[in-house]
């Protein structure tokens, strides 16, 4: 099957979102949604990304771009 769709490039995409609200507001420009803030939802997270890279014999470098 012949892919007829182009990919959409990650900066539209990011601006859509942000300019619809397409993750709520709460009152500010940029707003990512829950996922962001509440520690319930957080916190797992950052203990599962923490365990792995702990897991690694010599210490990864790592750049959050997000």
């Amino acid at each position: 099957m012949e892919k007829t769709k182009q990919p959409w490039p990650t900066k539209d995409a990011m601006e859509q979102i942000y300019e619809m609200n397409l993750w709520g507001d709460n009152n500010t420009d940029f707003y990512s949604g829950a996922g962001s803030h509440h520690p319930e939802l957080v916190d797992p997270y950052i203990e599962v990304v923490t365990s792995f890279l702990n897991s690694f014999d010599d210490p990864l470098v790592v750049c959050d771009l997000g």
